[in-house]
């Protein structure tokens, strides 16, 4: 199984996977495998990523540390990643991710493992632990790291439960939180995402509102759907937003706050809940499309809507025979004006431009019909590419609409490690 895949400036290829190390032999087009200084026990032999610095020395991560090799010497080092506060644990030593850092003075390795965040600092040769005890309290979560990205403005993205951001310019310990619980030793994940028309970016927490950035990724705000005591309202109290979609109106909907769908007043930075009913639940997922027409998805089924006023919504719940009623969860309208709707336990369905008057929708289903029904082959999500290619996530492959044969077909390349590599 290929875990990591990089090709230095020098030209060699090297490949890593859970067996061990490779280098691409150019002239055979074979393999060829590649032994470390100390060798690594065959339990834990796995290169999960790798990067080059600027010396042109390649950084290898693995489930025993790190290993640097030097090509200019051929030699190799091995870089302890044991935690003196737990000498026990081996989870540190489990490497998910690195970047490396430059500047006039500085010139770091900053490494995510499955035992929280750690910067080797090459001209200091100094390895430092970010935890609570190691003298970082803003450090409240010494989990797993799965992605690391250091951006134009030097700040420093750190996934650790949730989105930790790292300033590197001015004090590169200087350490703070898109969202944080003051009482709890986890941050709450983010849950959405989302790009607007100006490239600005949208983020979506469990508990802590929306989070705004700026194409750049400077910070610009975070605003909460609920701003009242709870304890003194008889509202619902829900600031998780796991859904942000800007309508062809330029405005931003989010699922969340007391009704689980309001609008965000760009201006006033201002939320509005939007009362909005489908029976006695409340909507997952909203869309307007190019005719003007707002679709609602629900547990009960496909609406229309009208806006009444600026935040109060009339739905209609769609009962037709092309469509059952019942869970929707997801809703995309592609690039060919075709409408996608996909249900909890039925298929997926597609309304086509040539269909869209008399509403007939054309059913899609698995291949193996058999599986079709069952949790592992449901859907659950769909996205389209830059290439009008229409994809779909399900627990147990990914899949995607192949036009010549207007079908869902699997996706070989992808599904031969999908139970390992996708989530």
């Amino acid at each position: 199984v290929c875990r990591s895949v990089m090709r230095d400036s020098r030209g060699v290829l090297w490949v890593g996977t859970a067996n061990g190390l490779y280098q691409l032999n150019e002239e055979t087009g074979s393999l060829e495998p590649v032994l470390t200084d100390p060798a690594l026990p065959a339990n834990v032999n796995a290169f999960e990523c790798m990067l080059e610095d600027k010396d042109g020395n390649m950084w290898f991560g693995t489930l025993w540390g790190i290993f640097v090799y030097y090509p200019d010497s051929g030699k190799w080092r091995h870089i302890d990643k044991g935690n003196p506060e737990k000498a026990d644990s081996k989870a540190d030593a489990n490497i998910e991710c690195m970047v490396e850092y430059i500047n006039d003075d500085r010139h770091e390795i900053w490494i995510g493992t499955q035992a929280g965040l750690k910067v080797f600092e090459i001209k200091k040769d100094r390895l430092t632990h970010f935890t609570p005890k190691n003298g970082y309290p803003a450090i409240t979560n010494a989990g797993k790291v799965q992605y690391l990205f250091l951006d134009e403005n030097n700040i420093l993205w750190a996934s650790m439960g949730g989105i930790t951001l790292i300033d590197l310019n001015e004090n590169p310990f200087d350490i703070y939180h898109l969202y944080s619980y003051p009482d709890s030793s986890y941050q709450p994940p983010a849950y959405s995402f989302y790009e607007d028309k100006k490239g600005d970016l949208w983020i979506g927490s469990r508990a802590e509102g929306l989070y705004h950035f700026d194409r750049k990724l400077n910070f610009i705000g975070n605003d909460l759907p609920c701003t009242w005591d709870p304890m003194k309202s008889n509202l619902r109290y829900n600031n998780m937003v796991d859904f942000i979609y800007e309508d062809p109106y330029g405005r931003i909907w989010l699922k969340s706050g007391p009704t689980e769908l309001g609008i965000f007043d760009l201006e006033e930075k201002v939320f509005h809940p939007v009362d909005v009913a489908t029976k006695d639940y409340y909507p997952h997922r909203l869309l307007i499309d190019p005719f003007g027409v707002m679709w609602i998805a629900s547990h009960t089924g496909l609406y229309t809507g009208v806006m009444r006023d600026a935040y109060s919504i009339d739905t209609t719940l769609l009962r037709i025979p092309s469509l059952p009623l019942g869970p929707v969860d997801e809703l995309l309208y592609d690039s060919q004006d075709r409408f996608w709707v996909l249900t909890r336990g039925s298929g997926i369905y597609c309304l086509t431009p040539e269909n869209r008057d008399s509403l007939e929708f054309i059913r899609y289903l698995h291949q193996h019909y058999r599986h079709s029904f069952t949790i592992e082959y449901n859907a659950r999500s769909m996205i389209e590419d830059d290439w009008g290619n229409i994809w779909f996530r399900s627990e147990k492959e990914i899949f995607r609409y192949d036009p010549e044969l207007d079908s869902i077909v699997p996706e070989p390349y992808f599904n031969r490690n999908y139970n390992e590599n996708i989530y």
